[in-house]
């Protein structure tokens, strides 16, 4: 899958700051050195009052196969298992992740349910601030396809919705941009931006 996975209404029981476009793209090795593993994740749940302690294992173990950059949110008021609980799944980095899935919360959240909060985080095991960062996805394709590519090439992604899209040949970049674009669910995204190339 190339984009972000954004879930509505989920009963869940059943640094992207590292770039810029001004900061440029990154040669493949860095970025194979800077990448995490696709597994294993780490779930982190806060402190909220939106999770009793009895909901809190079953959060645990519904994340457990999510894919990075992840997070749920959820209105106080409804909880887990209510209308607004959200997921937004596989984006580039977490900040992304927990905006679209407030986002998500606070259209589905009840008028007078409290205001969603980020309840748990998806992120790579061992995660650090400040390093190259990709979606589950996209990390995968870098490694199974992009790096055996022997000519131009270069990787682009969608900040915002996790969509990324991979280019090759002399006007490598151009043809990432355009495949990451594509990709958009409403219609061709633009913010599409070249993190990688060759």
């Amino acid at each position: 899958m190339r984009k972000g996975i954004w879930i509505g209404a989920v009963a869940l029981a059943a640094g992207m700051a590292a770039w810029s476009a001004a900061a440029g793209p990154v040669p493949s090795e860095t970025a194979a050195a800077q990448l995490y593993p696709v597994k294993p994740a780490a779930v982190t749940l806060t402190k909220s009052a939106a999770v009793p302690a009895a909901d809190r294992a079953l959060l645990e173990q519904a994340l457990k196969d999510v894919t990075y950059y992840a997070a749920v949110a959820v209105s106080p008021t409804e909880g887990i298992r209510g209308p607004s609980a959200a997921v937004a799944a596989n984006f580039h980095d977490i900040d992304n992740a927990r905006r679209a899935a407030m986002r998500i919360c606070g259209e589905k959240r009840a008028a007078n349910a409290r205001p969603c909060e980020v309840v748990a985080e998806v992120r790579p095991a061992g995660w650090e601030k400040g390093r190259l960062q990709l979606s589950a996805a996209a990390t995968e394709a870098f490694a199974d396809k992009y790096r055996s590519v022997r000519r131009a090439k270069a990787l682009a992604v969608s900040p915002s919705t996790g969509s990324w899209g991979i280019g090759k040949g002399g006007d490598a970049a151009t043809r990432a941009l355009a495949d990451c674009a594509r990709l958009g669910a409403a219609g061709p995204l633009v913010d599409c931006i070249v993190v990688i190339a060759d």
